[in-house]
């Protein structure tokens, strides 16, 4: 977690109490101050292989990657002007970020066969977009990608990670707003984007509106998520 007063990481350990089917959570770890008082963390993600984690502010665009002990590995600059949100593709391949350039900037991040951190370099950018992008996600298998924008319209992408081809392979119109989410679904067959109270779920075998959920919330959706069996 991320705490907003002291603008730390903390990572806390799940421990099960001997004997029963409780859990004592206590914090282990607490990273050192990074991003200014000044500029709002607007992304924290960890690797699903548990060998680094992410996190990015808005205005100074200031993307840092860190060992799961606290320890700085590399810091960049997303070149978005400023940043809306960033994240790290399910296979942990991939580090992207979407802002007010109307492409997402997508590093790749190398480690070696001993499981030390050697580089991040730029590995590819989603465009077509005309105006920036609000937010990003990825299918859980890292090989599609559904943006949404300011212009209007959101897409996906097909990622083949071996030899980096990028396709786009859908797209719509939609009045999008600037705290608008998306979720794919894991089967590939369903994208989700919130907009204010409401979510909007598409079908992707062909591309059509399904429905849309009224009033899930009193307050803007900050976040969607599918189960694993995409139901």
């Amino acid at each position: 977690m991320h705490k907003e007063v002291s603008r730390q990481i903390e990572v806390y350990k799940l421990e099960k109490k001997e004997g029963t089917n409780a859990y004592i959570v206590q914090p282990t770890i607490e990273f050192p101050t990074l991003h200014p008082a000044d500029d709002d963390l607007i992304a924290l993600d960890m690797d699903s292989h548990g060998k680094y984690m992410m996190t990015c502010s808005t205005k100074k665009n200031d993307l840092a990657l860190f060992d799961l002990k606290g320890t700085l590995l590399t810091r960049l600059d997303t070149v978005q002007m400023t940043t809306y949100y960033a994240n790290i593709s399910p296979c942990g391949k991939f580090v992207a970020a979407c802002g007010f350039t109307p492409d997402v900037k997508v590093w790749s991040v190398k480690f070696s066969k001993s499981g030390g951190f050697e580089k991040v370099s730029r590995a590819f950018e989603l465009t077509g977009h005309t105006s920036g992008v609000y937010h990003l996600a990825w299918r859980n298998d890292s090989a599609r990608v559904a943006t949404v924008s300011k212009d209007g319209t959101w897409r996906i992408y097909s990622i083949n990670a071996d030899t980096l081809d990028i396709k786009q392979v859908a797209n719509e119109k939609i009045d999008a707003l600037p705290e608008s989410k998306l979720a794919l679904s894991p089967d590939g067959k369903v994208l989700a984007i919130s907009k204010d109270k409401n979510i909007l779920l598409y079908g992707l075998e062909p591309t059509s509106l399904l429905m849309e959920i009224e009033n899930v919330h009193t307050l803007p959706i900050a976040g969607l998520l599918f189960d694993a069996e995409s139901r």
